[in-house]
């Protein structure tokens, strides 16, 4: 079980229908996923993002089953298309570690927005644990991974605020804010660790990998890694973090559904 990390710190895109390749009679449904590559270090530039299909509950790599793959801009934002496609879709990086979102199914013929960050990449984790990334699988792990982060955003359609362009967070909601917080206090936690960002971000994927948050990876431990390291050390690492963004002050009266 995943306890709330939100609830240890104590602290307070719309869609649009498109369509495209209309000729006389027809018209093929387009779905543009407009996401960011979000480490924990911040933006990912020229990260490479590749789409699959998940055909019973296994990311697919046979014919028609890899979508044209895309690469993230100089401030990690990309774009990615799937035509005529409604079912689970797996996304991953080439970044180290790889960051993953799966999505139990594929909006159709919309914009919408995508965050592959640390934490969308536990849920494929939590589902990859629980058997396979089946619809069923993949539902009750985001679910899982959204009580543990307080419900204050979506790991996946929540774009999470640009670091390096924290002056301009006043435009962003408080979901974005609190995502960029939980992000850049992860980063806090490797440097007093004495991590690497990716070092960080893998022990976190690891640390899930089991479906637990007990600083464990199966039967072994993860170095440095206590078993409330990504409850209340995160949540003290988080607190530590934003005491130096007056930037991204939120206001946590917004999430008022956080669990114990």
């Amino acid at each position: 079980m995943f306890k709330s990390l939100v609830a240890a710190l104590a602290i307070g895109m719309s869609f649009f229908a498109i369509s495209c390749g209309e000729n006389d009679s027809d018209t093929i449904p387009v779905t543009q996923f407009n996401g960011v590559v979000h480490a924990a270090g911040g933006r990912a530039a020229s990260a490479t993002i590749s789409g699959n299909k998940v055909v019973n509950g296994q990311i697919a790599n046979g014919v028609g089953d890899v979508f044209q793959s895309s690469m993230s801009n100089a401030t990690g934002n990309f774009n990615f298309s799937t035509l005529d496609y409604s079912g689970p879709i797996h996304f991953s990086t080439d970044t180290t570690p790889s960051l993953t979102a799966t999505l139990a199914s594929t909006p159709v013929n919309v914009n919408t927005p995508l965050a592959l960050t640390p934490f969308s990449s536990v849920v494929t984790q939590v589902a990859t644990n629980a058997g396979g990334l089946s619809t069923a699988n993949i539902n009750a792990a985001k679910a899982s991974v959204q009580t543990w982060l307080g419900n204050a955003f979506d790991v996946y359609t929540t774009i999470p605020v640009d670091p390096a362009t924290n002056a301009n967070a006043d435009q962003a909601s408080q979901a974005q804010k609190f995502y960029q917080i939980l992000i850049g206090g992860l980063a806090r936690m490797a440097n007093d660790l004495n991590k690497t960002n990716a070092e960080i971000m893998t022990d976190l994927i690891n640390d899930a990998s089991d479906g637990m948050l007990d600083g464990m990876m199966g039967a072994n431990p993860i170095t440095d890694i206590g078993p409330t390291g990504f409850t209340m050390t995160l949540a003290a690492c988080t607190s530590a973090y934003l005491t130096n963004e007056s930037n991204l002050t939120v206001d946590m009266n917004a999430f008022n559904t956080f669990t114990t």
